[in-house]
């Protein structure tokens, strides 16, 4: 029991990266690196890594079941899902020092994955994006751009007009399109952003810089966009630092956004004109509601590395990562995603608080039968700060939360020395 309550306090006052609108939820005990993830719709998505690893779910990232069995020899770096029963997924392998790239597809769901003929020998896929069901480009090493208008029965090599790696692949419709990437090891930092208006026919470089290298890209009309990633940079020391560039005119300038953090950048995702996220290293999660403006951290208290993020509508998402990390919010609702949270991790309190989620008042009593109340009940913020301190005695007490914002609070107890512990949600 001692170390139930030792958890649970832990959980309750770990400050507010805990408290983040994310939360853990890989059931899968496996620990594959997760490099990317796509939904068809709310309930089916596929999320694909190291060693061959495909995952999909069918319940909105709830749960999630293995496609195939590991092929330790090569990786994927990239899935698109056209719809329910359609996928693609790109990566490569190496043979001795050569390496190839390979593109997967599947028809049913995920039960079979056949191999594409890419014709890519000695380079390496990193982003697949598709505008139609026929439609769909792959691009990645010295520059490869590929496109398929038969649903991957034929890839067509595209001149990129660029020998720098290729890292993400964007269309904002059937004719324009981005593709974003570089190289940074703290010696040869480039980046460069090129851009297509007639389909993928004809390439040419937008943006180019001797400073950062671009992870992804992402726009949300055919004027805004956001590109994201970083750079190393050397100063007595090695740092890495995350930036995000933006463009308002369909990417004639790009301007570099102060993100507020110094981390590593390599995902970004939309889902409206307003608001969006990226994720990158050492668990990294912003998000903006202003366009771009300015960027907060929703850290959820994890140091895995994270690699892609995808929304299936305004209020869910997912995001995965290092050692087989899948992490999921609704819609940056921290409220629903803690309810859900606390629903599945069914934590043992011993103060039990009812209405529970709350708007005016709440109800206390302890979860031990006859036991009475008797000592300071503390409430605390998502932050850790005190926001009420009320004397207990009795077997109930009533507290006033209206004054309260929404969010998830924690108390209290300490009598005779032991703490005792409780969580409400304030709606």
């Amino acid at each position: 029991m001692k170390k139930i309550f030792l958890l649970l306090s832990a959980f309750l006052f770990a400050g507010p990266n805990l408290f983040a609108q994310w939360y853990i939820h890989n059931p899968i005990p496996q620990n594959k690196q997760l490099n990317s993830v796509c939904f068809a719709d709310a309930n089916t998505g596929f999320a694909v890594g190291d060693d061959g690893t495909i995952l999909k779910t069918t319940n909105g990232g709830k749960e999630w079941t293995n496609q195939t069995s590991e092929i330790p020899f090569y990786w994927l770096s990239s899935v698109c899902v056209t719809d329910t029963n359609t996928a693609y997924a790109i990566g490569g392998y190496m043979l001795g020092f050569m390496q190839y790239g390979i593109i997967l597809k599947t028809t049913n769901g995920g039960t079979d994955w056949t191999y594409q003929t890419s014709g890519t020998f000695y380079h390496w896929l990193s982003s697949v994006y598709f505008t139609d069901k026929n439609t769909g480009y792959a691009v990645g090493s010295f520059g490869i751009m590929l496109k398929t208008t038969d649903g991957g029965k034929t890839w067509d090599n595209q001149y990129s007009g660029t020998n720098l790696p290729l890292n993400s692949v964007y269309f904002v419709n059937a004719n324009i399109g981005y593709a974003v990437g570089g190289i940074a090891d703290g010696i040869n930092n480039q980046q460069i952003i090129i851009n297509t208006t007639d389909g993928g026919s004809t390439w040419s470089t937008q943006y180019s810089s001797t400073t950062y290298m671009l992870n992804a890209v992402c726009f949300t009309d055919k004027n805004n966009g956001y590109a994201v990633g970083g750079y190393y940079h050397y100063n007595d020391s090695l740092y890495v630092l995350g930036f995000i560039l933006k463009t308002t005119n369909g990417g004639n300038t790009w301007d570099t956004i102060l993100c507020g953090t110094t981390n590593w950048l390599t995902s970004v995702y939309f889902t409206n004109a307003n608001t969006g996220y990226a994720v990158g290293k050492s668990g990294t999660i912003i998000n903006t509601d202003d366009a771009g403006k300015t960027w907060t951290s929703q850290s959820c208290g994890i140091s895995e590395n994270l690699n892609s993020v995808f929304f299936t509508n305004n209020e869910t998402g997912c995001a995965v990562g290092q050692k087989g990390t899948i992490l999921k919010t609704t819609g940056g609702n921290m409220l629903q995603g803690m309810k859900e949270y606390l629903q599945t991790r069914k934590l043992h309190t011993d103060l039990l608080v009812s209405p529970n989620p709350a708007n005016e008042k709440i109800s206390i009593e302890s979860s031990e039968q006859g036991m009475y109340l008797n000592g300071n009940i503390l409430v605390y913020g998502m932050n850790g700060q005190e926001m009420i301190r009320q004397q207990a005695n009795g077997s109930k007490l009533e507290i006033n939360v209206c004054f309260l914002p929404k969010g998830l609070y924690s108390i209290k107890m300490m009598n005779h020395g032991k703490a005792f512990y409780g969580k409400f949600i304030k709606e």
